[in-house]
């Protein structure tokens, strides 16, 4: 599945760049069905180029997406933070990555 799901992400990629979409923000369509949250977290750190740290026990169940339009490392961002929110995680942004934790262990990082 995963060398699936990375030959479409390449296939997109080398299509919007042969249409000339590389000189802005790239975009992109963003479609996945039942991949691991763990795949997805490391899209998502492919993708936007952001360090994601987490804890590979909090990342279960599967995840899908699918994009009506075509979208940019912002859009990725916000479909990840809902992801994690309706799996009970929580992303911490901390300056030069971003922490990933399960809702039940934020008491540790709220002030």
């Amino acid at each position: 599945m995963k060398k699936i799901t990375t030959i479409i992400i390449i296939a997109l990629l080398s299509s919007s760049i042969a249409f000339g979409q590389a000189k802005s923000e790239p975009k992109y369509d963003v479609n996945f069905k039942n991949i691991t949250m763990k795949e997805f977290v490391t899209f998502v750190a492919d993708f936007t180029g952001i360090n994601i740290v987490y804890n590979e026990t909090d990342l279960r169940g599967n995840v899908s997406v699918v994009s009506q339009y075509p979208m940019n490392a912002a859009d990725v961002i916000a479909i990840f933070n809902a992801t994690l929110n309706s799996n009970g995680l929580s992303a911490i942004n901390e300056g030069n990555y971003i922490r990933v934790v399960a809702d039940k262990d934020m008491v540790m990082y709220n002030d």
